[in-house]
């Protein structure tokens, strides 16, 4: 049987291609939306005022402006921090502080002292 199973809708060649095409687009913006929801990123609203902090803060529950005063930790860093609390369901251990942008051995060193689980 030539020509498979679309030839038994019968549909022109015209229409076939504009199946064809429209099947293309769908996949295509779908592929788009999977890799655009893996990039979205959290919006926190930030209240600037001083809190006053005991060391060492539970890295779970501290909160940004508690993170503003650990030493070494500014506006971006901890949005970050929260941002990967809040898609990781939390920190399991200190050394996941590694795993965000910015946090290497020698900055985790600093900031470990400042936290606790």
């Amino acid at each position: 049987m030539r020509g498979g199973i679309l030839n038994k809708i019968y549909l022109t060649k015209e229409e076939r291609y504009l199946i064809l095409f429209l099947t293309l687009c769908l996949f295509s913006f779908a592929i788009v939306k999977i890799f655009n929801l893996k990039k979205a990123t959290i919006e926190v609203e930030i209240q600037e005022q001083r809190e006053a902090v005991i060391f060492p803060l539970d890295i779970n529950s501290a909160t940004y402006n508690q993170l503003l005063q650990v030493p070494g930790i500014g506006p971006v860093m901890a949005q970050r921090i929260i941002e990967y609390r809040y898609t990781h369901g939390g920190f399991k251990n200190l050394h996941q502080l590694k795993e965000i942008k910015g946090i290497g051995e020698k900055k985790f060193l600093q900031f470990q002292k400042y936290f606790k689980m």
